[in-house]
């Protein structure tokens, strides 16, 4: 599938990567068509995440200001696999400073946004995964349209044919992916008052109560070399 209304209009999608208009030939007949997205509360976001390829797989994990994600099977301890380590992160200058928790800039710059640099859509920002939570009706869902996944479904209060689906993928570090209390979905900022902390979607256990879901530092320890989820907003 191809998909042209970028805003970039020398980049197409082309089976579900994003390559130059130069890639394709004359002779080539290829067909437009919309990106998969749902609109609520006006913005438009990716029905799965990002590197994966339907709403039940989990994706890929990436470190804040990374572009580069990890498969689960990638994640470990083994040669060539990303353990998700502190020893592994480089810290950028220009996002913070770490010996006087100073930052330099609050939000990624596009060269660090993996969303955009994999497809040119974007990583949300802490304002747009507040208004998706204050927009939806969150259930809790096991064994999601028979996939064996269990994760949240959010449902827009004014149109409830506009849903999304969030697996609990859980948090990747020190080689193991972590399935057991916490689940992560980045955001494009640091935390203002702690610039050590990311800011983010949380699912606090794998439970029913609503209330686990909260928008705020990602994370209740400096974990920000862990590697979380994204799900891509299109702006």
């Amino acid at each position: 599938m191809i998909i042209t209304n970028l805003k970039d209009t020398n980049r197409l999608f082309y089976n579900d990567k994003v390559v130059d208009k130069a890639y394709f030939r004359d002779s080539l007949v290829y067909q437009s068509d919309e990106p998969k997205f749902v609109t609520i509360g006006g913005l438009r976001w990716s029905e799965c995440n990002l590197g994966a390829q339907n709403p039940s797989d989990v994706g890929l994990f990436f470190a804040w200001s990374e572009t580069h994600g990890y498969a689960p099977e990638q994640i470990g301890t083994g040669d060539g696999q990303r353990q998700f380590s502190s020893s592994e992160y480089t810290r950028k200058t220009k996002y913070w400073h770490y010996g006087n928790h100073e930052f330099y800039a609050h939000k990624l710059e596009n060269a660090d946004d993996a969303a955009y640099q994999m497809l040119r859509w974007k990583m949300p920002s802490q304002s747009d995964l507040s208004k998706l939570v204050s927009a939806t009706n969150k259930t809790y869902i096991e064994d999601y349209e028979g996939s064996g996944v269990n994760g949240w479904l959010f449902v827009d209060k004014t149109d409830e044919t506009k849903k999304l689906f969030f697996p609990l993928g859980g948090i990747a570090y020190n080689g193991t992916i972590h399935t057991d209390g916490l689940t992560s979905y980045m955001s494009d900022q640091i935390y203002r008052r702690y610039p050590t902390d990311l800011v983010g979607i949380t699912f606090l256990g794998m439970n029913t109560a609503a209330t686990s879901i909260k928008v705020y530092d990602l994370y209740d320890t400096d974990k920000y070399y862990a590697g979380s989820l994204i799900r891509p907003i299109l702006k």
